[in-house]
């Protein structure tokens, strides 16, 4: 990666400008540009420093379309991670496909058997993932279900101490 001038790389300007920032703080792309103004490619040293921000800080970026990013949630990290594994998914399938649509007669022995041993090593990660994303759904579901049953708990609480309220004011 690029070293300015200076010595000090890109992706560190930003870590430093960054990693102290609260959850939900936005961090404008214009602002990010400005860090890395001597680095063309100014995304790269986004995600090395979001990176070193996830190893070191437990924070990572959420992208914010058009606009920049912000310091996500601790909530929202499964579903950053979610969708990590959605895109890999959909990644995996265009690789597949790519393989099934080789014209075999034109390749040598040699790179069938590195079409097949591709293809085999794709078929597994996909078994893999799917398999991870049929064992969370119900574990999801589980969660997502427990968590009603305690807003319902609270839902009954706050009737109880309404009612009390009530009885108190008429009683005095």
């Amino acid at each position: 990666m690029f070293n300015p001038k200076d010595g000090v790389p890109a992706w560190k300007r930003v870590y430093d400008a960054i990693h102290a920032r609260d959850y939900g703080e936005k961090i404008r792309n214009d602002e990010l540009k400005l860090i890395c103004a001597d680095y063309a490619n100014w995304r790269q040293a986004i995600y090395k420093a979001t990176k070193k921000m996830e190893e070191n800080d437990q924070k990572t970026l959420r992208v914010v379309r058009n606009a920049g990013y912000i310091v996500a949630l601790p909530n929202e990290h499964t579903n950053l991670a979610t969708g990590r594994i959605v895109r890999s998914r959909r990644q995996l399938k265009k690789g597949k496909r790519t393989i099934e649509a080789t014209n075999l007669p034109l390749l040598t022995p040699v790179q069938k058997a590195d079409l097949i041993a591709t293809s085999t090593k794709i078929s597994q990660i996909l078994r893999f993932v799917n398999k991870r994303k049929v064992e969370s759904e119900p574990k999801a579901k589980a969660e997502k279900d427990e968590i009603q049953e305690h807003l319902s708990e609270i839902d009954i609480n706050l009737k109880r101490i309404r009612n009390m309220m009530k009885k108190k004011r008429v009683a005095t």
